[in-house]
């Protein structure tokens, strides 16, 4: 009963952080996110906006609501690197190359590299959530999008009782900008930033 009671009141700081979001107003005034522009604004100023007016909650939240053996969140998609560990058909190997194109790795498995489909694969993971302290909602990234963003270098989730999709950075001691944000930012489509003043930027 005591740790049903702690959800339900974490639950209910969630909706607090919810309410205090800006979201809210762009969903109902102002259409789809991906199209909003901003006049004067780079697309480093405009991601950075993007990213700050999304609904950001503190990972020791969203642990309470996932429970003690985190039967109430599943991850859906976590990202790959060469280099990491993985597991196919039982054994470990490691990742020496990722093609994107058509969804394959190469893995050395016993002196031996193996091409083969991410689908056929499990990676080694030491921690079930992200080691960054803060996970997000966006009002624009959806379940659909898991392999999109597992591209960019999130992990995502989904919260079961609500279907709450958040994402998460396992990562660190780098630009968060050049290294995730921005790249979502462009894979997501977003056209917040204003084209004239980012070429002037760039030049």
């Amino acid at each position: 009963m005591e740790e049903e009671a702690i959800k339900q009141k974490t639950k209910e700081q969630m909706m607090i952080y919810k309410k205090l979001s800006k979201w809210n107003f762009y969903k109902l005034k102002r259409g789809k996110v991906e199209n909003m522009r901003y006049e004067g604004m780079t697309k480093r100023e405009a991601c950075g906006m993007w990213v700050s007016e999304s609904n950001a909650f503190p990972v020791w939240m969203i642990e309470k609501v996932a429970g003690e053996y985190f039967d109430g969140i599943r991850k859906i998609a976590t990202p790959l690197f060469v280099g990491d560990t993985v597991f196919y058909k039982g054994e470990s190997c490691e990742i020496k190359e990722i093609n994107e194109e058509n969804e394959t790795i190469t893995i050395m498995n016993d002196d031996e590299e193996i091409r083969v489909s991410k689908n056929k694969i499990e990676k080694e993971e030491y921690t079930f959530f992200p080691s960054w302290s803060t996970m997000w909602e966006f009002s624009n990234i959806k379940e659909k999008q898991a392999k999109l963003v597992a591209k960019c270098g999130f992990d995502m989730y989904k919260l079961e009782e609500d279907g709450t999709i958040l994402i998460g950075i396992d990562g660190g001691g780098c630009d968060f900008f050049d290294e995730y944000w921005l790249p979502l930012y462009d894979a997501m489509n977003m056209r917040w930033h204003d084209e004239a003043t980012e070429k002037e930027n760039v030049a």
